[in-house]
């Protein structure tokens, strides 16, 4: 009886150092999102074997459970509890990757020796089943298999019902790829959307290549409709940016 106990508690303590350690940009995200109320998905790109995508569902989930269960009184207090139980309850997690690795890589992603083809390669059958392992329900997940280059399209929207993102974690690598995502985005952005690039110091920290260079060009497309401010960072290489649409945008 006491071993399945410990195992608890162990995992615990794990988990909240893991949080600390490795995903505090998450963590802090999902606090944001709860008690924000960001109606909306969380949405991943490039999930490998789905330690990320895990984790966002266990953190969201804490956070939701969390914020609906404090007492702040108010007497609009059970409105504010019943449309966050809502906006948890349609929250769904949606996994976009090759689940084959890498793609070729393009001439501009050939400066750095970190990416390869095919790298990061993790079958579909294999993240369902880590996934479903640790708890997260089939019901709330939706994958996406393909390079992005041929997911990340119109018809997608409707495919998948893709409506609005609370979280966008980015982690497409390269910049080809990370420009396939950012152009697919914008009819799911919304103010308080959160955008985390797991890659963004990658290439020596260049802004001028990688993940950075596909956000900086995207940021100057996007200036008349949307403003990303910086919010978090994370580990040697995370950033991420809430986004607020320019006023008279709409």
């Amino acid at each position: 009886m006491l071993a399945p106990i410990l195992r608890t508690i162990i995992k615990r303590i794990i988990d909240w150092s893991n949080d600390y350690q490795n995903g505090s940009i998450l963590a802090k995200a999902s606090r944001f999102v709860a008690c924000e109320m960001i109606d909306g998905d969380y949405i991943e790109f490039g999930v490998y074997q789905g330690k990320t995508f895990i984790d966002a569902h266990r953190l969201l989930k804490h956070q939701f459970k969390r914020r609906i269960g404090l007492d702040v009184g108010g007497e609009n207090q059970q409105q504010a509890k019943a449309k966050r139980q809502q906006v948890w309850n349609d929250m769904r997690f949606i996994a976009f990757d090759s689940f084959e690795g890498l793609p070729e890589l393009t001439q501009d992603d050939t400066t750095t020796p970190d990416f390869t083809k095919g790298q990061y390669a993790c079958s579909l059958n294999e993240f369902n089943r880590r996934i479903s392992k640790a708890g997260v329900p089939a019901e709330k997940v939706a994958t996406v298999k393909g390079f992005f280059c041929e997911t990340c399209v119109s018809s997608a929207y409707a495919k998948l019902n893709l409506r609005k993102a609370a979280i966008v974690w980015l982690d497409a690598d390269l910049y080809s790829s990370t420009k396939d995502v950012l152009n697919f985005l914008p009819p799911l952005l919304q103010d308080g959307t959160i955008l985390i690039f797991d890659d963004w110091f990658s290439y020596k920290g260049s802004p001028f290549e990688g993940v950075q260079r596909a956000f900086r060009e995207w940021e100057k497309e996007m200036e008349n409709q949307y403003v990303f401010s910086e919010y978090q960072r994370d580990s040697w290489k995370r950033m991420s940016f809430i986004t607020t649409r320019v006023k008279d945008s709409a």
